[in-house]
């Protein structure tokens, strides 16, 4: 799925290049020169950090960069 919209097929970006995959999460571990279960627990430690009411604030900054 795009990771972030539910649908279970992870590497599927359903035609928004904006969605998170699979691909592009792979593609960030590489970056940092870091394997799966790194990343993974990195990324569930975020996860648990952001609360949305912080998501929601940065998604209408991002918004209104048009």
């Amino acid at each position: 799925m795009c990771l972030n919209c539910g649908c279970g097929m992870w590497d599927d970006d359903m035609g928004k290049k904006g969605n998170i995959t699979l691909t592009k999460l792979a593609e960030a571990a590489i970056a940092e020169k870091m394997g799966g279960k790194d990343t993974m627990e990195h990324m569930k430690e975020a996860a648990n950090q952001i609360s949305p009411e912080e998501l929601d604030k940065k998604i209408e900054q991002v918004k209104s960069r048009g």
